[in-house]
């Protein structure tokens, strides 16, 4: 971080006390992988937004069917949004405003991705047990608010923090981003079991190996980002003195990294055996 370039604010917002997620950007390495990473998610949106066409035009008879690839264009929107607002701060990095954007869009996608895997871990439980469909659909709804309720409180809290210099009023914002990161981290294992409970007595039908390992695949990864995200919140670095979670080989690898992985899985998952 180029501490001569950043003059500290007379007003708010404020710089948050502690170390960000990645770091302040720089133009060298954060714009070159930024652009990297914004060609992947763009080509990946693109192919998921073909699929998405394709259930518009030719609707199928789940009505749930177009649900998956909108989720996936969406969320690749967010992420190019999110790596565009993170190359203008690492231009501008004493812009308070460009860091609280990309940070709360980047914290925005995660959502995205774990309602997603709910969804289909749900359609496998409908598809492959003889429990009623009413019992995983009304599940899978209460667990869907339960991650948008969790995402609201980390990004009220955390943008509470560029906005408050009272101790006691960051330290409660912490506790809640904290509570908030772990209950996404056990709604992100979720598909996990399911997947899990399906293979030991759901029906033996073709396809729910290749389905399931595809969802547990996801929730791993999934899983194994919101803990990075946690371990970030609960050491609570200060912007002083930085440890190596805030490094951004780490940010990058266990944020943008698996995500990437995960939206070319389902777009090759959905290309070669029309999965999902």
């Amino acid at each position: 971080m180029d501490k001569a370039r950043i003059t500290p604010p007379t007003g708010p917002p404020y710089p948050p006390p502690s170390a960000p997620l990645g770091g302040v950007p720089t133009p060298i390495p954060d714009i070159p992988i930024c652009a990297v990473l914004i060609t992947l998610f763009t080509i990946a949106g693109f192919g998921h937004l073909l699929f998405l066409r394709r259930h518009i035009l030719s609707p199928p008879t789940n009505r749930d069917r177009p649900l998956p690839p909108l989720i996936l264009t969406i969320f690749c929107l967010l992420r190019i949004t999110a790596l565009s607002l993170r190359i203008a701060w690492s231009a501008h990095p004493g812009n308070i405003n460009l860091s609280i954007a990309s940070t709360e869009f980047t914290s925005a996608g995660l959502a995205l991705l774990i309602i997603l895997n709910l969804i289909l871990a749900r359609r496998m439980v409908r598809d492959y047990t003889a429990i009623r469909p009413s019992i995983p659909l009304r599940t899978c709804r209460a667990l869907m608010f339960c991650v948008v309720a969790c995402l609201a409180m980390v990004i009220s809290a955390s943008v509470d923090a560029f906005f408050s210099r009272d101790a006691d009023n960051l330290q409660t914002g912490r506790n809640v981003i904290r509570v908030s990161l772990v209950i996404l981290a056990v709604l992100a294992a979720v598909p996990s079991v399911a997947v899990l409970a399906v293979w030991m007595w759901g029906e033996a039908r073709q396809g729910i190996a290749r389905r399931g390992a595809l969802i547990l695949g996801v929730s791993m990864l999934l899983t194994l980002e919101v803990g990075f995200r946690c371990g970030n919140a609960f050491a609570a670095k200060r912007v002083e003195d930085p440890g190596w979670i805030n490094s951004k080989a780490c940010y990058y690898c266990f944020v943008f990294l698996i995500e990437t992985v995960i939206v070319y899985a389902l777009l090759v998952a959905r290309l070669v055996n029309g999965m999902y």
